[in-house]
């Protein structure tokens, strides 16, 4: 069983398929958001065409024509308990799945800063999802960028002119600067601000004359870079809804959106849960052979940690 129907689950799966010439195991590989395996890295240019099929990493028909008494496929099905002793999965659908060998490919999820805002009511608390009618999105899923589409929609038809819609960023990464475009091309932001919390944007790729003439180029897109800059404070109005983002130089900015690029957190819960070693910075702990405290299962791609 695979737990995980992302870019490194349906990776393997491919190999294993390939490499099991004697057809010696039967696959089962399940996926909790409701789509086959889709490219995350190409989420940007989902924005711009709206097709889900040109993200998809193998084309439907390999679902679909698949051998189901070799391997078989769940979507939109969370597993929500792993039992090593009895060497089973539970589903979110009620469904139990025996397994012979394990293998995590459950990724990681988008780091939120949940002490800077107000506890959802009657919901998981720490759950991305649950912020997002406040106006605060991760920048991870298909889902993140739908519900990011429909509440900028939302917005242009609710905020009357001349008040500006304004959006911000924080995180000036790759994908932060990818979400302020995103974000730009939408046509509903008058300005997007990106804050980082480094001298200069992209810091992990650029020396800081090649950052500040990044700034230039991204100032005359209409985006606004506040380096060196770190959210103090997030300010909701009556209705719950976000209106101003403050910083830690006391300055304020009107905002409406806001997304956070700022990194990932390995998904080892399930793991953790089942009596399964993890480690104290987050993952599966592995050997080099990706097998984790129990003989009988693994961990693979962002969910794992390996020689920590």
């Amino acid at each position: 069983v695979i737990v995980g129907l992302g870019m490194v689950g349906i990776a393997f799966l491919e190999k294993m398929l390939n490499e099991d010439t004697a057809q010696e195991y039967t696959y089962l590989i399940i996926g909790e958001e409701p789509y086959y395996a889709y490219n995350r890295v190409g989420l940007t240019g989902f924005f711009e065409h709206r097709e889900f099929e040109k993200l998809l990493l193998v084309p439907q028909s390999f679902y679909e024509g698949r051998n189901a008494d070799r391997w078989d496929y769940r979507i939109d099905e969370a597993v929500v308990k792993v039992s090593k002793e009895e060497k089973f999965v539970q589903t979110s659908s009620g469904n139990k799945y025996e397994y012979n060998h394990l293998v995590f490919a459950t990724g990681s999820t988008a780091l939120l800063p949940l002490e800077m805002l107000p506890a959802p009511k009657d919901v998981d608390p720490n759950d991305p999802q649950n912020y997002r009618q406040m106006g605060c999105f991760v920048y991870r899923t298909i889902d993140d960028l739908n519900s990011m589409v429909a509440f900028s929609e939302k917005l242009k038809e609710s905020v009357k002119k001349p008040t500006k819609k304004r959006a911000v960023v924080v995180g000036g990464g790759l994908l932060g600067l990818e979400a302020a475009k995103a974000l730009l091309d939408m046509g509903i932001y008058d300005n997007v601000t990106v804050v980082h919390r480094s001298k200069w944007l992209l810091s992990q790729q650029l020396d800081e004359k090649g950052g500040n003439l990044l700034t230039e180029k991204v100032t005359d897109l209409n985006v606004t870079a506040r380096t060196g800059t770190l959210v103090e404070k997030l300010i909701f109005d009556k209705d719950g809804k976000l209106s101003h983002v403050r910083y830690n130089n006391d300055e304020e900015d009107e905002c409406q959106l806001l997304c956070y690029t700022i990194g990932i957190k390995p998904r080892d819960e399930l793991a953790k849960e089942a009596g399964i070693l993890t480690s104290q910075r987050g993952g599966v702990t592995i050997d080099n052979y990706m097998k984790t405290s129990d003989p009988n299962i693994y961990a693979i791609g962002e969910c794992a940690s390996w020689n920590d």
